[in-house]
């Protein structure tokens, strides 16, 4: 089942085999008094279990061969780091680049602001959640590569507070009473201050009737107003220097967070000195019939008066202005849909007042699906970089200054409102009824068979390095469905050529594109993604690039599968508006 998704024990007849996450709640011991009671059939435990010995048998479990169930362990390895860290880079889009201001000069001056600069997302919410190795950021990653980069932050970070930093990590006991008296169970340390389980808190306990305790001793690095956050998975309180500062145990407001069943943060401000130390202290008491457990500290330094001002004018006198705004996993997880379209908070006000300060400016957009980006429609540059995992902060650092190529390609098409997607219309439908009626309208298929022009293409992408595109040719320019039907194909072939003096990254895409006499649908997309492939060439490098056009390229869904026959156009091209060449096909 989807987690929580199973209600009642009579889902075992209906063809359920596994309840998750676990411990059962509705099978298990259930699914037994269920048979005694007649209410279950015995055959459906027999047909569960066999499903269930058949995938252990599959996976190698009754072998004790399988890695399945081999203790869980964590490895930090430095290989594992420049992999990540690769990766990260892989998948940037560098949406814009006007004047190449990227790459930015090592000798520039540098403003950084934004929410996300020092805190940079680096994963989503929900089941994408986990706790890394470590985290890195951009202005960090900056700071340690460049002199001359100053930061203000701007505007706060969205929802909820990012979470409290300890260098040293974190204390966490586990007590097997509701109150954190006596000695622990068990002691452990974490890296985070955002703990979550499911089920018992740790081995050895109870699912309630427990209690988990946090503790760091930490140094006020800036002299203000500090604001602390206190989030629960069921009921808690939070203390500095044992002054009880937030306490949701008899006033418990529902919030999103841990999959939509923890608490709503609860915020304060406390007043510390530069350099004072001071002893942080949250406690949470699971609750019986809750599925999940968990506690989260937020903080956020002292705001200066007027954060925006502060960051326009270091914009106003750096070479080169980074904002780094998007979301992070509060904001974008799966407990809850997104409320709209655009940047939250006053992010678009920033981007806005930065953008018209500097001409230089670079947005670094730090989220996880497509956000209104009209706010930087004067930056210079706009580099997208998802949620790019632990080495993120490295990885983006490495595009900024050139030390890597960015090599990703949109896989969505960015509108410039929300109306432009043609599934707005039925979104968020009516009461818990929702219509998918956009049909084969989806991406940038709608976009294209509508006429709508997007913010950003998919496929689109940038790099640092040019190439020139020659000599494109299919193999062919007609070919029998039967051969097709038969695993037969054409390939469609186009030559590189890196005329630049650095290496870089090029993604060649085909397109089909049905034309006059060709038996398709009405309603189907003017064209679709038929096939691709990425190349890295060195400077003066070519390569020739082919992509096979086999059957499932043509193939269409007709009450079954069926390859019309008639005329198309292959277009090789570098996004699904971009089209480099076009060329003739016949299928007969």
């Amino acid at each position: 089942s989807d987690w929580w998704g199973t209600h009642d024990t009579s889902a075992l007849d209906a063809g359920l085999d596994v309840e998750m996450p676990g411990p059962p709640r509705h099978l298990g011991p259930a699914v037994a008094s269920g048979i005694a009671d007649g209410t279950v059939q015995a055959e459906s435990l027999e047909r569960a279990v066999s499903a269930l010995e058949l995938l252990a048998e599959r996976v190698g479990a009754l072998s004790g061969h399988s890695q399945a169930i081999a203790a869980e362990r964590s490895v930090d390895d430095p290989a594992d780091r420049a992999l990540m860290r690769r990766a990260a880079v892989q998948s940037m889009v560098l949406l814009r680049n006007d004047r190449s201001v990227l790459p930015i000069g090592r000798g520039s001056s540098i403003a950084v602001c934004g929410p996300n600069a020092a805190n940079t997302a680096i994963m989503g919410g929900g089941s994408a959640w986990f706790v890394p190795h470590r985290r890195t950021d951009v202005l960090g990653a900056l700071h340690s590569r460049l002199d001359g980069v100053t930061h203000h932050r701007g505007v706060p970070a969205p929802s909820a507070l990012p979470a409290l930093r300890s260098p040293d990590g974190f204390t966490v006991e586990h007590f097997a009473a509701p109150e954190p008296n006596g000695q622990p169970v068990l002691v452990e340390r974490s890296l985070t201050s955002r703990l979550f389980w499911m089920g018992a808190p740790a081995p050895g306990l109870a699912e309630s009737g427990t209690s988990v305790r946090l503790t760091a001793d930490l140094v006020a690095e800036s002299a203000g107003s500090h604001e602390f956050g206190l989030v629960t998975g069921a009921t808690g309180w939070l203390a500095l220097n044992g002054t009880l500062l937030l306490d949701n145990r008899r006033t418990r407001e529902p919030g999103r967070a841990f999959f939509g069943l923890g608490s709503a943060e609860q915020r304060v401000r406390v007043e510390l000195a530069a350099g004072e130390e001071f002893r942080i202290e949250a406690v949470t008491t699971p609750l019986e019939g809750l599925p999940v457990g968990g506690l989260a500290i937020g903080h956020a330094e002292p705001e200066e008066q007027d954060p925006v001002a502060s960051a326009v004018a270091a914009a106003t006198d750096a070479d080169v202005a980074v904002v780094v705004v998007g979301g992070n996993d509060e904001w974008e997880t799966e407990g809850h849909d997104r409320a709209g379209f655009e940047l939250p908070g006053g992010q678009p006000e920033l981007v806005r007042a930065v953008c018209a300060s500097n001409r230089n400016t670079v947005v670094v957009v730090n989220c996880g699906s497509p956000v209104d980006l009209s706010c930087a429609r004067d930056a210079a540059a706009v580099l997208l970089c998802w949620y790019p995992g632990q080495e993120g902060g490295d990885a983006v650092a490495d595009v900024l200054l050139g030390d890597a190529d960015p090599a990703g390609r949109l896989p969505s098409t960015w509108g410039r409102r929300q109306s432009d997607w043609p599934s707005d219309p039925f979104f968020p439908g009516d009461g818990e009824e929702v219509d998918y009626g956009e049909g084969f309208d989806l991406g940038y298929r709608g976009f294209d068979r509508l006429g709508v022009e997007p913010a950003f293409c998919f496929g689109h992408g940038l790099g640092f390095a040019d190439f020139d595109w020659t000599d494109a040719r299919t193999d062919r320019q007609r070919i029998d469905t039967g051969e097709l039907l038969a695993g037969g194909f054409l390939e469609a072939s186009v030559t590189l050529t890196n005329t630049s003096n650095r290496t870089g990254s090029e993604v060649v895409q085909c397109y089909l594109s049905p034309t006059g006499g060709c038996a398709v649908r009405e309603d189907r997309p003017p064209q679709h993604l038929a096939g691709f492939q990425k190349v890295e060439l060195a400077p003066g490098e070519t390569t020739r690039v082919s992509i096979p056009l086999d059957m499932v390229a043509f193939r269409r869904w007709e009450s079954g599968w069926v390859l019309p026959s008639g005329d198309w156009t292959v277009r090789l091209s570098a996004s699904s508006r971009d089209h480099r060449f076009e060329l003739p096909l016949r299928t007969i």
